[in-house]
């Protein structure tokens, strides 16, 4: 995941919007060029929205070598928190490759 750079804060202290750099917003070195106050509750939501994409990126990857060692475990009809497995057994163990 990218962020446009500038990237568009909103000052939470002052309510002054600015743009600033990327790479002072995610060093939590960016200071709001009209107050001062320094930005780290943006650096904060920035880092959540990378966490979280990160995250999904892994679950994606996770389905995928499922899917691939067990054809068939994740029916696509269903609702995606359900999985389909055949006599209600578990998930078979993971061989490592």
């Amino acid at each position: 995941m990218k962020f446009k750079d500038p990237y568009s804060i909103v000052c939470s202290t002052c309510g002054i919007g600015s743009k600033l750099p990327v790479k002072e917003l995610l060093a939590r070195q960016a200071r709001c060029p009209s107050c001062g106050q320094l930005l780290t509750d943006v650096s904060d939501r920035m880092y959540a929205a990378l966490d979280m994409w990160s995250d999904y990126v892994a679950a994606i990857v996770l389905t995928i070598r499922i899917e691939e060692q067990y054809p068939g475990v994740f029916d696509m009809t269903m609702p995606s928190s359900k999985l389909s497995i055949p006599y209600k057994t578990s998930l078979p163990r993971l061989k490592p490759r």
